[in-house]
């Protein structure tokens, strides 16, 4: 007899770390009879994000159907730079639909919380134009009514490519129509032409 249920009619909700399940399926029967998941090692488990290059596609899929299947999660990260912290929030804006959450320790739960640009851009990019998609690059790219957020998820640095046309402002660039990418990197970008 699963606690969930009972939780509900309290109207209460059960989230649940289910990190570190062995595959796919068990990970879908735990977060199946949840209401929400937390995924503690989002995009950093403590050594830096090159660290979770692996798991990193893993991860996104859960996330994806954490969102198709109406749970909530809450994708925390132990990142502590403005870098790491915007491929972190922008990894998580790929597939979130309204049900996801980026939270971060910045190093240190109880004396540093940092406040960075990315975080009311992010706020400021409008409701999603559809799924993301993956460029020719290896980019991935999710558009919104107001910008776009692209993502590098691997360890390679990405030479400059076009952003389709637009101009867009944001992550520290001003009006910019092409962009480069470092590795494990993403970036929040704002329409501004």
């Amino acid at each position: 007899d699963f606690i969930a249920p009972k939780l509900r009619q309290q109207g209460l909700i059960s989230v649940g770390n289910v990190a570190g399940t062995p595959n796919a399926a068990d990970w879908e029967n735990w977060a199946g009879v949840l209401d929400g998941v937390e995924e503690e090692s989002w995009t950093d488990g403590k050594a830096g994000p090159a660290q979770q290059i692996p798991f990193w596609k893993t991860k996104l899929a859960e996330l994806s159907w954490t969102q198709a299947n109406g749970k909530y999660e809450l994708v925390h990260s132990y990142n502590g730079t403005e870098s790491e912290n915007t491929y972190g929030l922008a990894s998580m804006l790929l597939a979130a639909n309204g049900t996801a959450s980026y939270e971060t320790s910045n190093t240190n739960y109880l004396s540093n919380e940092n406040w960075f640009p990315e975080y009311p851009q992010a706020q400021a990019l409008g409701a999603p134009a559809g799924p993301y998609s993956i460029l020719r690059n290896g980019v991935y790219e999710r558009a919104f009514s107001k910008g776009i957020v692209l993502v590098n998820p691997t360890a390679a640095r990405l030479p400059s490519f076009s952003l389709g046309g637009g101009i867009y402002s944001g992550s520290g660039l001003p009006n910019v129509s092409s962009v480069s990418m470092g590795p494990t990197s993403g970036l929040i970008l704002l329409k501004t032409g």
